[in-house]
């Protein structure tokens, strides 16, 4: 059955102008020098916002199995960015690390453009830009940065939740690719993009 968001539009245009608000207010937090993690931060909710206010709706719309299943990922992303250092406290080095990070996943969800979603649902299949090296880029970039909110962290309980992520966003993955399925272009782009996150991993 499909899952009905409601607020529509509107709740895209208070979500988008949320995070444009957040990402302003991180860096002015952190003048008169904003660190790399601050950058990073203020990057990722940034390219959410203007995602938010730009998108379109869905050709079907996310299922509730399918939000059900993308619910421990989005838990566990958010508690790791809670309970993560603050961008202040990141080693410069590493704070260099995540801007690397965050600038592959901005990239991967600006390539989404309109097809940008949070919740699994069938929307326009996106092949150029990182799409044509692996078919989630965006989701390689979010491991990528919650292993280094863990290592940053130099806690036990916090990298054990960040290494505990991946199996999550792996089911995620698995969820959104049943939705794309239904593309008509789905095959013919899985057949020249193998792999879902690593090349020759998986």
């Amino acid at each position: 059955m499909d899952l009905l968001i409601p607020g529509g539009r509107a709740l895209d245009l208070g979500l988008g102008l949320s995070a444009l608000g957040w990402a302003t207010a991180g860096l002015v937090g952190a003048l008169p020098a904003p660190s790399p993690a601050a950058f990073a931060v203020a990057a990722l909710h940034a390219t959410a916002g203007l995602l938010f206010l730009r998108r379109a709706a869905p050709t079907e719309g996310p299922r509730l199995v399918g939000a059900l299943a993308a619910l421990p990922a989005l838990l566990l992303g958010g508690a790791a960015w809670s309970l993560g250092p603050a961008p202040a406290d990141w080693p410069l080095w590493m704070g260099r690390f995540l801007l690397l990070a965050t600038a592959w996943t901005c990239w991967s969800l600006f390539s989404l453009g309109d097809s940008f979603g949070v919740l699994p649902a069938r929307r326009a299949l996106v092949t150029h830009g990182p799409y044509r090296l692996v078919r989630h880029p965006a989701y390689l970039g979010e491991l990528a940065v919650l292993q280094l909110i863990g290592a940053a962290s130099m806690r036990p309980a916090i990298q054990g939740l960040c290494a505990a992520a991946a199996l999550p966003v792996m089911l995620r993955v698995v969820v959104e690719e049943q939705a794309l399925a239904a593309d008509p272009g789905w095959q013919a782009y899985t057949a020249a993009v193998r792999w879902r996150l690593v090349p020759g991993l998986w």
